[in-house]
């Protein structure tokens, strides 16, 4: 599949929508649904560190914290 041309209005909204939800670690507890019963945090984060890393430059992405809990979330029951 063809990926659109970055251009940098894209680019500053990724910066920001990341900024946003890594600032005090938020992007664990996003939920979503009438019930918040949507666990919304595991595909953001799978998003962010598969499918747009190469263009999300924050050290953020980097950090053992979320890695671990992108790797639970992805391999449930599974140690990390």
């Amino acid at each position: 599949m063809d990926r659109p041309p970055r251009t940098p209005a894209a680019d500053s909204h990724l910066a920001d929508l990341i900024d946003d939800v890594l600032t005090e670690y938020e992007i664990i507890e996003l939920r979503m649904g009438f019930y918040d019963e949507y666990d919304a945090s595991s595909e953001l984060l799978s998003w962010l560190l598969n499918d747009v890393r190469d263009r999300a430059d924050d050290i953020r992405l980097d950090d053992p914290y979320l890695l671990e809990h992108h790797w639970g979330s992805a391999h449930p029951g599974r140690a990390g």
